[in-house]
């Protein structure tokens, strides 16, 4: 699963974690994102942390990338961002989103006040994809 794998001999330390990453060398990796994040779209694995880290440094808001069900391909990347009224936030997305391989888009955009957050401040992933599912169902 391509997760990465910790042993020293030295500290008698084994440890296993979700964290996918591509082995550069024996010492060194390069990290992809967490293995219980990733999007099944059809068969190919959407990683969402490498699809924002793209996307991000193009906009002045924060985006967030997530699964979404679709009956044909099992799950789709979404993207969702905060809303900023002064911003045309539509068209910024779409020109940097033309960079990526289509394969890796998010095939829906969704605008939400406040992207939710953990108490210690990181990206909430599980209330996105409930935010997510109450935009979609209330519109």
């Amino acid at each position: 699963r391509d997760e990465l794998f910790i042993q020293d001999d030295h500290l008698d330390l084994e440890l296993q974690t979700t964290d996918r990453v591509d082995l550069i060398d024996d010492q060194r990796f390069r990290w992809l994102g967490r293995s219980d994040q990733v999007i099944n779209s059809g068969g190919r694995k959407v990683q969402p942390e490498q699809v924002e880290r793209l996307l991000q440094p193009a906009f002045p808001f924060l985006i967030v990338v997530c699964g979404y069900e679709d009956v044909r391909w099992g799950e789709v990347p979404v993207l969702l961002y905060e809303t900023m009224p002064e911003l045309d936030q539509k068209e910024m997305i779409e020109q940097a989103m033309a960079g990526l391989d289509i394969k890796d888009r998010p095939r829906r955009i969704f605008g939400i006040k406040k992207i939710p957050r953990t108490p210690n401040g990181k990206i909430d992933r599980k209330a996105c994809s409930l935010e997510l599912l109450m935009d979609i169902n209330d519109g």
